[in-house]
């Protein structure tokens, strides 16, 4: 089976499967990667956030964060790092298997 799985969040209706998966790949010592673009930058507004971000590397496109939250950008205090649109592309070439919510 695959080492790298990339998981790619463009919706944010999916917390817990983004969770749970990421938890299940850990488990199996995958190496994992998060991104959060378009809507799926709405989960930094979840309680279980920073769970997400001890269990793999978060980034986030800087610019669906600004589309999303405008002026009133929450505060993010975890460990992600914002990146700019094209690194979905990086991801995607880093990852053996890569999934979409």
């Amino acid at each position: 089976m695959s080492g790298k799985l990339g998981i790619l969040v463009q919706s944010g209706n999916y917390f817990k499967f983004v969770e749970n998966l990421a938890d299940a790949a850990g488990k199996k010592d995958k190496e994992i990667r998060i991104h959060l673009i378009g809507a799926g930058v709405a989960l930094v507004s979840y309680e279980g956030f920073q769970h997400l971000t001890q269990i793999a590397p978060v980034t986030i496109c800087s610019d669906s964060f600004g589309k999303q939250f405008g002026n009133r950008k929450p505060r993010v205090p975890y460990a992600v790092t914002f990146v700019e649109p094209p690194h979905v592309t990086e991801i995607v070439q880093w990852s053996d298997r890569c999934v979409v919510f």
